[in-house]
């Protein structure tokens, strides 16, 4: 004879998960909003741009494709000698590229939550971390 849990009551099957049905095929996958979509786009373009730029420039510097060693170093001296000024600017903002729905899309893709236990004290030093595991 099969024990029972304590309290006198039979344990309940657990439930499956719920799955959307659409015709003859059965996934869980085809229940994905339009917004989780878009979401997944952006981070997908903005990974392959990532992508792209390190395959191009290491692809141009190992075949040295249009004198691309030259370009590069015109670029760091520019860089270097004009442009030099940059960090203590703030950078080189661009309105038009600040207000592109993907940088709202990629972070809602990847919600956080910002937890203060106690005010910090503005005069002492601080190190703020993410720990995205958990």
């Amino acid at each position: 004879m099969p024990k029972k849990p304590s309290g006198g009551k039979a344990a309940k099957p657990a439930e499956a998960e719920p799955t959307v049905t659409h015709g003859p095929c059965t996934c869980s996958c085809l229940d994905v909003t339009w917004e989780r979509r878009m979401q997944t786009l952006s981070l997908f373009l903005a990974m392959t741009l990532i992508m792209d730029y390190f395959v191009l420039v290491s692809a141009a510097l190992w075949f040295d494709i249009l004198y691309f060693r030259v370009f590069l170093a015109l670029v760091l001296a520019w860089q270097v000698l004009v442009d030099g000024n940059v960090q203590r600017r703030g950078g080189r903002p661009c309105a038009w590229a600040r207000q592109l729905g993907c940088w709202k899309q990629l972070v809602n893709y990847f919600p956080s939550e910002l937890v203060i236990e106690k005010p910090l004290d503005a005069t002492k030093p601080h190190i703020i971390a993410a720990h995205p595991h958990g």
